[in-house]
């Protein structure tokens, strides 16, 4: 079936964008950085829309069909069932601000990489051109915190914002949210990252999914790859010019969000609105800690004291500041 866009790709042959990349490990807080950053209306975002209507986007922006397209993606998420985010709990519409990775996965992997750069490119413009030119591309892919050094050398004109959570918290948000994720399917997910529905088509390799979360199994599942991740950033960060990237750590972000939007605006010579505040978006929650987490960061806590030490993460941290 030939897909909607191939007669409409001449329109972006010649569109550029300056992307702003938000990169952190899974459940360090990117999110949040995501929606604050949209809300302030100086980027141009990917979307649920983006993901689900990819190969739509520019004939449907071509036909002035923007509108329909979206109305009928919400009745196929209201007919899914597809009201909140597995992850996050955040309520979807088409305009939900979204991973890019989810389009432009390659055998279910969203990292972006060499074998998926053309799409990703693609995606880019398509988005630039239906958007809005004249605007910042705003891009949140978790998977980015491995693969940053390739995106700087690939895009040097791409700038990084960088967000850190303490090791410990990160990986106890990550237990309890793949761990929930599971338990139930989440219709939403499976709408947009296939891998997850097959885990739900196949019990079997649900059982297995299960099993890489319990306390035993941890240290191997969610403990080495964020060591791996953690230590790839601290080799890598050197590729990236101190004058191309902003870091901020989620718990500061948590306790002071205006006052470190305004710093990360300015750094992006943006214009700062002077009576909004970002702080009804920071949701306070502060779930247990879990055994398995603590016990999973002491044991790869001193190959982590650079990282830990680099960022301000004290022998006993345990913020205050909302965890997910």
């Amino acid at each position: 079936m030939e897909k909607r866009d191939s007669i409409h790709l001449d329109l972006i042959g010649d569109i550029s964008f300056r992307p702003i990349f938000i990169v952190g490990l899974h459940r360090s807080g990117t999110t949040l950085l995501y929606n604050m950053l949209a809300e302030s209306g100086h980027f141009n975002v990917v979307t649920t829309y983006h993901v689900l209507g990819y190969d739509g986007i520019l004939d449907d922006f071509v036909n002035r069909r923007g509108a329909e397209a979206r109305q009928k993606l919400q009745n196929r998420l209201d007919k899914a069932g597809a009201r909140d985010r597995a992850y996050d709990g955040a309520h979807v519409t088409p305009d939900l601000p979204e991973e890019y990775g989810f389009a432009i996965a390659v055998n279910d992997r969203p990292h972006l990489v060499p074998d998926n750069f053309a799409r990703f490119l693609e995606l880019c413009k398509k988005v630039q051109y239906t958007s809005g030119p004249d605007k910042l591309l705003l891009l949140k892919n978790p998977w980015d915190i491995s693969t940053f050094a390739f995106i700087k050398k690939s895009l040097p004109q791409s700038r990084f914002v960088f967000i850190h959570r303490h090791p410990m918290w990160v990986l106890n948000s990550q237990i309890r949210g793949l761990r929930s994720s599971l338990e139930k399917r989440n219709s939403y997910m499976a709408l947009i990252a296939p891998w997850y529905d097959k885990l739900f088509r196949a019990p079997q390799l649900l059982e297995g999914a299960k099993s890489m979360l319990s306390p035993h199994a941890v240290q191997k599942a969610l403990g080495e790859p964020l060591e791996t991740a953690l230590q790839y950033f601290l080799r890598h960060i050197g590729s990236v010019p101190a004058t191309d990237y902003f870091s901020v750590r989620y718990e500061d972000l948590c306790q002071s969000p205006d006052a470190w939007m305004t710093r990360l605006l300015d750094f992006l010579e943006l214009p700062i609105a002077p009576n909004r505040s970002y702080a009804h978006l920071v949701e306070r929650r502060s779930p247990p800690l879990l055994p398995e987490a603590s016990a999973t960061f002491q044991s790869m806590r001193s190959r982590l004291e650079p990282y830990l030490l680099q960022y301000g993460y004290g022998a006993d941290i345990h913020p205050s500041a909302p965890a997910k």
